[in-house]
Order: C-alpha cells, then structure tokens, then sequence
C-alpha cells in the first residue's frame, strides 16, 4: 500500500513537472513569436521580400523532387499530373527569384481576394446564424473588417505591396504568440 502510495506520488510530481516545463517552452516560444512579429512589423519589406525568395526555392526544390520521382518511376499511375505540377512549380519558382517585385504584387493581390471572399464568407455564416449572439457579432465585425483590409489592399500602390505581406505575417506572428502565451 505505501509502495502504491510512492509510486502514484512520483507519477503526480513528474508530471507536473512536465506540465511546467511544457508552460516554460510555451511561454518561450510565445515570446519569441511576438519578437518575430514586432520585427516583421518594423521591416516589413525585408520580410516581404525574404518570404518570397524562401517560397521561391522551395517550389524550385518541390518541382525537382516531383520530376526525380518521376524519373525514379515511383509514381504506379499516370506521370503527368506530377509532370505538370513539377513543371509548374519549378517555372513558378523561377519566376519568383527573378520577378521577384511581379510575384509579390501578384501575392499581394491573391491575399486581398482571400479577405474580401473570407469577409463574404462571414456575411454568409452571419445570415445562416439564428439570432444575435456572440457568433453573429463577431461575423459582422469580422466581415467587415476582412473586406475593408481587402479592399485597402487592392487599392494600395506597388510599393505598399512589399510591405503588405511583411507586415501580415507580423500580424499573425504576434496573435500565435499570444495565443502561445495563453496555452
């Protein structure tokens, strides 16, 4: 009885030592999120320009390694879905690394269709919502806020263009390390 005693007491003490520990890590990780973010924010275009040329290597590396299994006849069925998406990801790579103010303009604006749609999209779930809870206000606020973001986008100029996608991802970096900090 007393060994059944130590041993759930030494169960009980290593695992909330796990659980702080687990807490340091989060609390860490959420600071260093919200670092990441404030600097994303205070140079926005470095990021901007630094997120396109990574993008543009992985899908260079992404469309070889799809023509290399097809090479390596790894693929049992057809080839040319992964021929195209190889060929395609490689040009888009391409692209990117030498086009590289055309490919953020381009993401730019594919980022200000996703709000506006996604803004839509909470219009829709505010409708289908039965009554005037929490939910429905917070889809018209969000709604709203998605589509005005969305349509500031689009109206912005070339230039504001490196600095929007920078600057988002500061956004949602501090917002993952808050929500870090909380869990």
């Amino acid at each position: 009885m007393d060994v059944e005693n130590n041993t759930e007491n030494k169960s009980v003490e290593s695992s909330s030592e796990f659980v702080s520990e687990k807490s340091e890590h989060s609390t860490a990780f959420g600071i260093f999120l919200i670092i990441l973010g404030l600097v994303s924010m205070l140079v926005p275009s470095l990021v901007t320009f630094s997120a396109q040329l990574i993008l543009g290597i992985v899908l260079i590396f992404q469309g070889v390694f799809y023509l290399y299994k097809i090479i390596a006849n790894q693929y049992r069925e057809s080839t040319f879905i992964p021929g195209v998406l190889s060929a395609l990801a490689i040009l888009a790579g391409v692209l990117m690394l030498f086009n590289p103010i055309d490919s953020i303009i381009s993401i730019t604006v594919i980022i200000a269709i996703y709000f506006i749609v996604n803004g839509i999209m909470r219009f829709v779930d505010m409708f289908r919502s039965t009554g005037t809870g929490k939910k429905w206000y917070a889809n018209l606020f969000q709604g709203i806020l998605f589509i005005v973001f969305g349509f500031l986008v689009l109206s912005s100029s070339v230039m504001s263009s490196t600095i929007v996608i920078g600057f988002l991802l500061g956004i949602l970096l501090i917002i993952e390390g808050i929500t870090a900090l909380k869990s």
